[in-house]
């Protein structure tokens, strides 16, 4: 399902060094190898070139990256002196894992891979599910023998791929695939979704939900099958998914991290949006949504906030009309429109109180459980293309400029001035050529890498086409997919 880029380079402006506090600029060292197809995860990253090898690097600390050897793979430092805008340190290898030789699976049969925390899937084209990495919440889709598995911190791990025989035994074709922190779901060729893992707060979409975990993958038959989805997306705890009437619908636990006594969504719930939404992407607990507003492709974030990763700060937005018909509507947990036209002008305090009261606003923690509208600067240009890392966002605008904000502990945002950036800002040390685009932004945990294309291989202009080429599938794992 990846797209095949032509020509593509790759730059990647920071990686995740294991929280060590490394920061490393890797510009441009993937260019030579121009890759067809990019899958990046919480803490990895798969790489198909043209040749056909896959490469992986990253965290491995359960054997996620398929390279047999408990070793963290990390790029060197490829120090630019030109680019003072990026802090940069050499991280601590220098080398990455080519798995051609010692991966059980034919490179050229993988279609996709999705990874979450500590495990990985892979989907060939013959529709079959792989999987290997840890298996502690049963996310692998099956259970492991103490004979095929090691303990790592007291964990059964996989090391080298297992089908998920599951889908082959019940003749079903899978087609796409997506992970969680410890849960993932599996798309059919009739567009039935499958889940498995990890279940404690009713993310696997299942009306039986009285089980903790999943082993074994089984129907998410909460999710209607006459829904014609165009993408889900997986966070910590919770999903997402969109359908091509342009209707957001959320389901399992945003923000529980956040406060402990909000209750789970067992039923996909239906967003209140203004407007029609063209694409959705996750973090671990904030998600952002672009809207047409009036022929405009407007940003609205939504979740936790401790990192600055929605975009603004809450207590000191202005509220407006929009907000307040939301807050009408909040004791019912009702996200259906409400038609009362209130204007700033008759703006309510009490409405305003109840609101922060409502959510828990204070030093310390800070989320949103209503989508609100993200402002770049007051500019007039629409945001064509959004990608959520673990704790930050990154923004692509139609005038071709990248935006920021959020966790920027490893420089993830792109900006050297400080470890958290509250508001959208400019990433303007990116290198402008006029005979290349970027088609894509994929962030993951600490971590964010931006592809060009070569312009005429891509029309920015075509904005309701760019939001299929462009959207991202899964938890941090963003994918280009065109039809």
């Amino acid at each position: 399902m990846g797209n095949q880029i032509n020509k593509t380079d790759l730059n990647v402006y920071t990686i995740n060094a294991n929280g060590d506090n490394t920061y490393s600029n890797v510009s441009n060292i993937l260019k030579p190898l121009h890759y067809k197809k990019i899958w990046v995860g919480n803490c990895q990253t798969f790489a198909l070139d043209y040749k056909n090898n896959l490469y992986s690097f990253g965290l491995n600390d359960y054997f996620q990256l398929g390279n047999l050897t408990k070793t963290n793979y990390l790029f060197n430092s490829n120090n630019n002196k030109n680019n003072n805008n990026v802090k940069t340190k050499t991280t601590i290898f220098n080398t990455f894992k080519c798995l051609n030789k010692i991966f059980p699976i034919p490179t050229t049969k993988i279609s996709k891979i999705s990874t979450g925390d500590g495990f990985s899937l892979f989907l060939t084209k013959e529709g079959k599910v792989y999987s290997l990495g840890k298996n502690n919440k049963y996310q692998l889709g099956y259970e492991i023998s103490n004979k095929e598995s090691e303990i790592i911190n007291g964990i059964k791990c996989l090391k080298k791929p297992n089908e998920i025989e599951y889908f082959s035994k019940n003749n079903i074709f899978i087609v796409n695939i997506f992970s969680g922190s410890d849960f993932s779901f599996a798309k059919d060729e009739k567009g039935i979704f499958y889940s498995w893992g990890n279940n404690e707060h009713n993310q696997l979409a299942k009306k039986n939900n009285t089980k903790k975990y999943e082993i074994y993958p089984s129907k998410a038959d909460l999710i209607p099958e006459n829904q014609t989805i165009q993408n889900l997306v997986c966070g910590w705890m919770h999903c997402a998914f969109l359908n091509y009437k342009g209707e957001v619908f959320l389901w399992g636990n945003l923000l529980y991290d956040y406060d402990k006594n909000i209750k789970d969504i067992i039923e996909p719930y239906k967003l209140n949006l203004k407007g029609k939404a063209i694409e959705i992407s996750s973090g671990f607990f904030h998600i952002g949504i672009i809207c047409n507003v009036i022929d405009k492709y407007e940003l609205y974030t939504f979740g936790g906030n401790d990192f600055g990763q929605l975009g603004y700060d809450i207590k000191n937005k202005n509220i407006n009309y929009d907000i307040i018909n939301n807050v009408n509507n909040i004791s019912n947990n009702n996200f259906n429109d409400n038609k009362n036209n209130v204007s700033n002008d008759n703006f309510n305090h009490n409405i305003i109180n109840h609101y922060f009261n409502k959510y828990n606003f204070n030093e310390n923690i800070i989320y949103s459980e209503i989508p609100l509208k993200v402002e770049f600067n007051n500019k007039k240009c629409s945001v064509l293309h959004i990608s959520c890392g673990a704790f930050h966002t990154i923004c692509l605008l139609d005038d071709n400029s990248v935006y920021g904000f959020g966790n920027n502990e490893y420089r993830e945002v792109g900006l050297y001035q400080s470890d958290i950036i509250n508001y959208p800002s400019i990433v303007n040390w990116i290198d402008k050529d006029d005979n290349k685009v970027i088609q894509n932004i994929l962030c993951g945990n600490g971590f964010t890498y931006i592809l060009k294309v070569n312009k005429e291989n891509f029309d920015l202009k075509k904005k309701e086409e760019n939001a299929n080429i462009l959207f991202s599938e899964m938890f941090s794992e963003k994918d280009s997919i065109k039809k």
